[in-house]
């Protein structure tokens, strides 16, 4: 299925955008969850190395039984292609944040359906629940991102982070150490 110019029209100017940005997919989940997050994931301020749930979910990419997209491309990184099908699927522990997980994925399936020019569709794949979610590229998407990247320009101009909120999605952090002083093995999630 083709998108329609319409469709391509508003989402070639934010991918333009997002690509002389050097803004990725990744930066579309972090919006989604804490704006300190996604200024300091931007401006490559990073401990998740440390960090045990980023050691699991690199463990579950390196098992994700697709072709990667490698780099390139809006810099893509998701966890599996399947270029037959036209379908992205991003694997995830649990279904935790679903929106901010929601939010990656769109930006990827807006990616690949403005450089292939056929829409796209995602899948969100739960390991410890084996459950899936279908993800659509519709108007409502769009929209979705659009809103999500008026967001981010706004924080990636600022000369420092916001200030840090603390919420639950704090306590598994990978920026935890950056934000709070405090390791995520400091307390179990």
């Amino acid at each position: 299925m083709a998108l329609d110019a319409t469709a391509l029209d508003r989402l070639a100017p934010l991918l333009r955008e997002t690509e002389r940005r050097g803004v990725q997919g990744l930066s579309f989940q972090h919006v989604e969850l804490c704006p300190t997050r996604a200024w300091l994931h931007y401006h490559r301020l990073d401990c998740g190395h440390l960090n045990r749930h980023m050691q699991l979910g690199l463990l579950l990419h390196e098992r994700g039984d697709g072709a990667p997209l490698g780099q390139g491309l809006h810099g893509l990184a998701p966890d599996r292609v399947d270029w037959r099908r036209r379908e992205i699927s991003e694997i995830k522990k649990s279904h935790s944040h679903e929106s901010a997980l929601v939010n990656q994925l769109l930006f990827y399936l807006a990616a690949m359906s403005v450089a292939t020019g056929h829409v796209w569709r995602g899948v969100l794949r739960y390991t410890a629940s084996r459950r899936t979610r279908a993800v659509a590229l519709d108007a409502e998407a769009i929209a979705q991102l659009q809103r999500s990247w008026q967001r981010l320009e706004g924080l990636l101009s600022l000369p420092r982070p916001p200030a840090p909120v603390d919420k639950p999605v704090c306590r598994g952090c990978s920026y935890r150490l950056l934000c709070w002083g405090q390791s995520t093995d400091d307390e179990e999630t």
